[in-house]
This record gives C-alpha cells, structure tokens and sequence, in this order.
C-alpha cells in the first residue's frame, strides 16, 4: 500500500499542507496515523476522501444550512459510510433543485420590482430615516447591510450625510426580497453586484440565476456520481 506525507498530500491536491490539516481536523477524512517518527501517514483513500471535500467545498456558500450539510456528507463518507452519505446526498441534491427553481421566482419578483421603479423614473434624495421607513425596515438593518459592503452609498459634499436615492432604494428592496430567501451575506452582495451591473443590464437577461446554486448543482451530481463509483470498488 503506497503511503504519502502531507506536503505529497497537499502537491498532489494543490492546496496548501494546512487544508489538508484542516480537513483532517474537521473530520473530513479517515482517521491518519502515525509513523514511529510521528509524521501523519495518508494512503489513496485519504487523497480520494481530500478529492471529494474539495469538490464540494469550493465554490461560495449559496444558503447559510448548505455548509451544515455539506459537512455532514464529508463526515459521513470519512466513517465509510458511504450508503449513508449516498442517501445523504442524493437527499441534499433535491433541496437544491428545489432551492433553483425558487430562485427563478425571486429573480422574476426582482425584475417586476426593478421595472416598476425604473418606469416610475422618481428623482428622490432621501436621509437614511426617511429610507428605513420607504423600505420598511430598520435603520440598523440598513447600517449593518452597508457595513457587510451589499451597497454603496453616496454621501453629500456639504455635510457628508449618506444620500439615498432611487439607485439605492431598488437596491435597499432588492436586498430585503433577497434576505428572507437566507441567502449568505457574501452571497447577497455577489447577486446585488450582479444585478446592478451596466445599469440593471440583467433586466433584459433570461434565464440567469443570480447565485451559483446551478454549480452547487453540478458538485453535488459529480460528488454522488463519484460514490457511486467507490461503492462498486
């Protein structure tokens, strides 16, 4: 049985001999012995289990609960549990079918919001109360949507007051229709990035997610594909 240290680990995976550790330690792998000498000895079947996390896990966190199960399908495959982690996985595949298709119903939401304010073509210059109470949220919540950088609000020259106004009020809405769907903050900002981007060009786009949830489609097909495969070895 051919045997490899962690830097062999890491420059066969192309990560640095630090994820490897981490995933040994998040439990994302079998459990690594030891040489006399105390090094970490890892085999083919820690590289496959590495292979497996690393599909999965590179791509941007789409919905908060995702990562929690994610975690558990590399936890349960590095117990060789593998009819388990199949089941798993082909379960988790389905919520992200489901998770795709209401996505297409907010983007559609998104799109009659964005319209109807663009059509209306309001000239307004609004003071960060005034908003909270136009989008129907906080001004905490609006202070901590900027802090966590999901928009970018202009200031006044004069006393340097943050002036709010149709631009970020779409935003400001877009984000509140967003935020009740528990996607991730940096999620969120990637998605308000996307649909402002040449001046809400996305409008005109059909059939175009906001977030990678088509990717995390794709990994989880893969990943269960691969199972398929280590079950019949």
């Amino acid at each position: 049985m051919k045997v490899y240290r962690t830097s062999d680990v890491a420059k066969i995976i192309g990560v640095h001999n630090n994820t490897i550790l981490a995933y040994e330690k998040s439990g994302y792998i079998s459990k690594v012995e030891r040489s006399k000498n105390g090094y970490r000895i890892y085999t083919d079947k820690h590289i496959e289990q590495i292979k497996l996390a690393r599909l999965v896990l590179k791509n941007d966190i789409v919905k908060v609960y995702m990562i929690f199960k994610v975690r558990e399908i590399l936890k349960t495959i590095a117990r060789n549990e593998l009819d388990i982690a199949l089941d798993l996985s082909k379960k988790f595949l389905l919520q992200i079918q489901v998770e795709k298709a209401n996505e297409f119903i907010l983007i559609k939401e998104i799109k009659e919001l964005i319209k109807f304010h663009i059509d209306e073509n309001k000239k307004i210059s609004l003071k960060r109360s005034e908003v909270s109470k136009e989008i129907g949220v906080s001004m905490d919540v609006i202070i901590n949507w900027e802090r966590n950088g999901l928009l970018e609000v202009p200031r006044n020259n004069k006393n340097n007051y943050r002036i709010y106004s149709e631009h970020e009020v779409i935003l400001l809405k877009t984000i509140k229709l967003i935020r009740k769907e528990n996607y991730s903050t940096q999620c969120i900002g990637k998605m308000i990035r996307k649909i402002e981007a040449n001046n809400f060009e996305f409008l005109h786009r059909e059939n175009e997610l906001l977030s990678p949830i088509g990717d995390r489609q794709k990994d989880m097909e893969n990943l269960i594909c691969q199972l398929n495969k280590m079950k019949e070895d």
